[in-house]
């Protein structure tokens, strides 16, 4: 008789399970893959959105989510999360904290931060100001709350107020679109929704400097004498 090779030992194993794209019953959003993030700041670009100026934040620094909190600038150049802040501050810009939000944006028992993961996406990261919904690649803004940050961000000294000679090169750069889309309105009707949001942003950005000039220090004065050559 042939000595049988099998034995009733059976092979190891771990169990299967069908990703049917839900997480806890909920279907998964279907947006694509984004890494976490630092939003970052220039201390001179602003703009006017919701009809005040406000900084244009960027995410200024992306990184490797899982690979040792690495991240690659854009010469390909791989630096670790702290030396990239590092090199981002020593070029002028501000590295928003992740805790950098109000109170009010964060809910009860969650970490003060401003990034999510939506459920069942450990690949995507988003700021908490942007939804994502169930099975689908559509995002949108709460425009309301990220303002509110925005403001936050200034009020709370995290980012110096803008300065009033980038104002003022904003109200110029605005004056001049105005005016050109003004002339153009006359031939082309359609150029005339353009004026009126140049014109929005005019009269914001001298809110903001008429408020500027209000607290603004006058330079010190020192007495002129006129020698009579007589």
């Amino acid at each position: 008789m042939v000595a049988s090779h099998y034995t009733d030992t059976a092979v190891g194993g771990s169990a299967f399970v069908i990703d049917d794209g839900r997480d806890d019953g909920e279907v998964r959003t279907r947006v694509k893959k984004q890494r976490p993030f630092y939003f970052t700041a220039h201390p001179e670009r602003w703009r006017v959105m919701g009809g005040k100026v406000r900084p244009d934040l960027a995410k200024g620094v992306k990184v490797y989510s899982g690979v040792h909190n690495m991240t690659k600038g854009r010469g390909g150049k791989v630096r670790g999360v702290r030396a990239a802040i590092a090199h981002k501050e020593s070029r002028g810009r501000i590295v928003i904290p992740l805790d950098a939000v109000p109170d009010s944006h964060v809910d009860p028992g969650e970490p003060k931060s401003y990034l999510y993961q939506p459920p069942g996406r450990p690949d995507v990261t988003l700021d908490i100001y942007t939804r994502a919904f169930p099975g689908s690649t559509r995002l949108s803004c709460d425009l309301v709350r990220w303002y509110e940050f925005l403001d936050h961000l200034v009020e709370s000294g995290v980012i110096p107020e803008c300065p009033v000679y980038v104002l003022e090169r904003m109200l110029d750069s605005e004056t001049k679109k105005h005016d050109k889309a003004a002339d153009k309105a006359s031939s082309v009707p359609s150029f005339a929704a353009r004026a009126k949001i140049h014109a929005d942003a005019i009269e914001a950005i001298r809110k903001e400097l008429d408020g500027r000039y209000e607290k603004a220090t006058p330079v010190r004065r020192t007495s002129v004498k006129i020698e009579d050559a007589d």
